[in-house]
């Protein structure tokens, strides 16, 4: 009997070290908060824009890296959503389209950080057809799709979660992610947590209207606001579809024209100059939409700091926490006279992003807060949130490791970005792209992408940043077209080498 004891007693001993080792592993990885915003275009934070109104997302910025040329794969909701999740472009993952299924076998970040214990939670909006649980997601509170802003039904597991949202929605996502900042730090400080708080706002609502509060929208006057340079645009150098495709023809009818469209001139009916002034009217709602939603997000970064909202910050947990932030895809607000995204040009496909590491008591990081102007894509974030987490990241995935360019600026990097749209969806044909630091070149299909060429385009971005003038067929740039083929080709053949 003594002997068993014996030997049982260091058996135990050796449990209990591994179980505290485990523990002081878990404590050790850090926290991540993923903001996701929603029809967010790249040029909408105070930081690059004095004409709006961001002071909360300003100040993270200033102590973190925020990438001037960030892109995304899809310029839809659900595709950038599920790339976004997977790692993997729309046509890998299953995802080119709104609404449609994640294939199955497709690893979220959720699901990998699952496996390394950390606690996972999705809280706003949600856009693909897979259940978050499906995702790896422990915990939910979310709405689908897109709707109101007020009075959304609200699918949760969190207990005492009520069904329905009776405040403005992006209010209600903001006091789901407190409360959960709140009990992660009272009940569950052993492990690390990742959320992705996925907003609605600024994304039109039901009806296609923004719905600011009259706080914000006193900050703006509409005589005030820009109207886009390429609002000119004639389209005569880009495909002929877009003349009656809907994002010009809603564009006209409903958002900037009239009834008659742009060059009704019908007495009390609104015509192409009247037509600016509606611009500037809608673009006063959407940046007061914005400001808005940068008032809530900035109440949740505040419980970083003071997780119970006691005014102790002694249990702060701003030191190991990560914070992401990325728009799933522009918008258009009257340049080249659209309306809404999908279409490979700077304000569909452009966001604006940006990443602040874990503040030591001093306020720094360890990581050198700047502008960085690598192209930088939404699937490099699945790496970064993988390698956050100290888990290798698979050779399958299609992006880059995002965190070796945070902690070193001249890592090695990719000099272009590809850029797909597989399905005709929201005004837009089957197209793809392929976007350097000065150029950017477009091929729209007839059939598939890679298929029957029926239009390209070529833009000097150095000298066209507005890409009005195509110059595809200009002998100057015989060179630089054939160039940017081959990188198109190349990368298009890496994605569908490494599914």
């Amino acid at each position: 009997m003594l002997v068993k004891i014996q030997n049982f007693i260091p058996g135990c001993l050796l449990l209990i070290f591994f179980m505290n080792l485990t523990a002081m592993l878990q404590a050790q990885k850090p926290n991540i908060l993923f903001i996701f915003s929603d029809d967010h275009r790249y040029d909408l934070l105070g930081v690059v824009n004095p004409d709006i109104y961001t002071p909360e997302m300003d100040l993270l910025v200033k102590s973190g890296i925020y990438f001037r040329n960030a892109f995304v794969t899809t310029a839809i909701c659900s595709p950038s959503r599920a790339s976004t999740m997977t790692g993997h472009y729309g046509s890998t993952n299953g995802v080119t389209s709104l609404s449609q299924h994640i294939h199955e076998g497709e690893k979220s970040f959720a699901h990998y950080l699952c496996e390394v214990g950390y606690r996972t939670s999705l809280i706003g909006k949600w856009h693909v057809n897979n259940t978050p649980e499906d995702m790896g997601f422990q915990q939910w509170a979310y709405f689908k799709s897109n709707g109101s802003w007020f009075n959304r039904k609200i699918h949760s597991n969190i207990p005492g979660v009520s069904d329905i949202v009776n405040t403005f929605v992006e209010k209600y996502n903001a006091d789901r992610a407190i409360d959960y900042i709140a009990d992660h730090v009272a009940n569950y400080k052993g492990k690390p947590f990742v959320m992705w708080l996925c907003n609605q706002v600024p994304h039109v609502d039901g009806g296609l209207k923004y719905r600011p509060s009259k706080k914000s929208l006193a900050r703006y006057d509409a005589s005030d606001m820009p109207v886009p340079g390429n609002w000119s645009d004639g389209l005569s150098d880009k495909p002929t579809y877009l003349q009656t495709s809907v994002s010009l023809t809603k564009s006209a009818k409903q958002n900037y024209g009239g009834t008659g469209g742009y060059t009704n001139m019908e007495p009390g009916v609104r015509n192409e100059y009247l037509g600016q002034d509606n611009v500037q009217n809608h673009n006063r709602e959407y940046y007061a939409s914005i400001t808005d939603w940068d008032r809530e997000m900035g109440r949740v970064i505040k419980r970083l700091e003071d997780p119970d909202g006691d005014g102790d910050i002694s249990d702060s947990i701003m030191g190991n926490t990560w914070i992401i932030f990325m728009g799933d895809n522009g918008w258009f607000t009257g340049h080249h006279k659209f309306t809404s995204k999908v279409l490979a040009y700077e304000e569909s496909m452009r966001v604006p992003m940006f990443v602040r590491p874990p503040l030591n008591v001093d306020g720094s990081s360890g990581i050198h807060p700047r502008f960085e102007d690598n192209l930088v894509i939404n699937i490099d974030l699945t790496q970064l949130i993988l390698a956050i987490a100290y888990i290798s990241i698979p050779d399958n995935l299609h992006g880059m490791n995002l965190k070796k360019l945070i902690e070193d600026e001249n890592t090695d990097w990719r000099d272009c970005v590809y850029y797909e749209a597989p399905e005709k969806e929201l005004g837009g044909n089957i197209h793809d792209s392929i976007r350097t630091g000065n150029y950017k070149y477009i091929v729209t299909y007839s059939d598939k992408i890679g298929g029957q060429v029926e239009f390209e385009e070529l833009y000097d971005l150095q000298t066209d940043s507005l890409e009005i003038k195509n110059i595809v067929d200009e002998p100057a740039y015989k060179q630089v077209k054939y160039d940017m083929q081959q990188k198109l080709k190349a990368e298009r053949g890496r994605i569908r080498t490494r599914e």
